[in-house]
């Protein structure tokens, strides 16, 4: 990793990232968002991850996560696979700390 560019973590929302917050602001609808391999590297809370797919998908723009088979706001059993997916990444954190 360049020294320009540093890591942050996914347990810090994403609106709060110094690249994540410009970025989801820019987005209009029919944009698709290719975030992270992994939804544990993009969130790691349960309510954040909620947040955010939810503004994006009312906001016409696609999320798609690498290990969650692409596009994760389309319909309800996304939403119900995110949010059992998001509940274990922030497990996880918690469990770290």
């Amino acid at each position: 990793m360049s020294s320009s560019r540093r890591a942050v973590s996914g347990s810090v929302p994403v609106a709060e990232r110094p690249a994540g917050g410009p970025l989801f602001a820019r987005l209009m609808k029919g944009d698709v968002v290719i975030a992270a391999p992994k939804l544990d590297r993009l969130f790691r809370s349960a309510l954040d991850a909620l947040t955010v797919v939810e503004d994006l998908r009312k906001r016409g723009v696609a999320l798609h996560l690498l290990d969650l088979g692409g596009d994760i706001s389309g319909n309800g059993l996304s939403k119900l696979f995110l949010t059992i997916a998001a509940a274990f990444a922030e497990a996880e954190r918690d469990r770290i700390r």
